[in-house]
């Protein structure tokens, strides 16, 4: 994802998408997801399902590989490798 995408998406989601995002970054789960922002777990799959659409992955493996890519672009930076 280069530069002109991040910031795209960063533009995109919404408040609640970036809380879904950042909790399934972090190894959550949907139900996990949910319990931790006092929301329906059906909501939480709506807002993955709409990151998927605005990130435009192809499919759930697509996304689950850009999920991947982002923990670890956040690992890096944690790091700072």
């Amino acid at each position: 994802m280069n530069k002109k995408n991040k910031q795209n998406i960063n533009l995109t989601l919404t408040k609640r998408q970036k809380d879904c995002l950042r909790f399934f970054v972090l190894g959550a789960n949907s139900s996990e997801t949910a319990k931790e922002l006092g929301i329906k777990e059906s909501t939480v799959k709506k807002h993955m399902e709409n990151i998927r659409i605005i990130m435009d992955a192809k499919g759930k493996t697509r996304f689950q590989i850009m999920l991947m890519l982002i923990k670890i672009e956040v690992l890096r930076i944690k790091l700072r490798l």
